[in-house]
């Protein structure tokens, strides 16, 4: 008998109608507008926390090789308004012995244009573009006291201020600094 009752049942179902369907395909609909909606936030997100890694890590690497050369420098030969308190200068020259070759040259690093150059024997190489300013400060043996005088360079203090390259309105910017001591004066 309970057989019986779930036949009648099901044979006296009539289904959804019309209105039924259209609203369930409604509520579906603005269901997966959200999880689109949540899906493009994620993305945006995660392409300026990459931009911003970037932009650091350049920036970084930049400087660690520009302050790793610099340390080893036996003498700088042309810091040009490395002096002036307020922004330094933009370049700075120096010789030193390359680890590699065992030859002794004359390095220069300078901000041209919105890239950071490295020129030496073998010619110019851009390190980091987007550099919106360089920033290089020259001291005495004291360590407070600015100077523009190659020859009584002693230690050097670099800022560079970076943005990454992509669209305007999703621009990162890092700022790394750093000071090095002359060893080989």
């Amino acid at each position: 008998m309970t057989t019986w009752r779930i036949l009648r049942a099901l044979r006296d179902e009539r289904g959804v109608t019309l209105g039924e369907l259209l609203v369930v395909v409604a509520i579906i609909g603005l269901i997966l507008a959200g999880v689109f909606t949540l899906q493009l936030q994620a993305q945006w997100a995660y392409m300026m926390g990459a931009a911003r890694v970037e932009t650091q890590q350049t920036a970084r690497l930049a400087l660690d090789r520009f302050m790793g050369e610099l340390r080893l420098a036996s003498a700088v030969t042309n810091a040009p308004n490395c002096d002036n308190a307020a922004n330094g200068g933009t370049s700075i020259s120096f010789t030193w012995t390359n680890p590699l070759t065992s030859a002794s040259e004359t390095v220069t690093y300078q901000l041209s244009s919105a890239n950071l150059q490295r020129t030496d024997t073998a010619g110019t190489q851009t390190l980091i573009g987007g550099v919106q300013t360089l920033n290089i400060w020259c001291y005495l043996s004291d360590g407070v006291t600015l100077t523009a005088t190659a020859a009584n360079v002693t230690s050097v203090k670099v800022q560079i201020a970076t943005q990454d390259e992509t669209v305007a309105a999703q621009k990162q910017h890092a700022v790394v600094q750093s000071q090095v001591r002359l060893r080989n004066l």
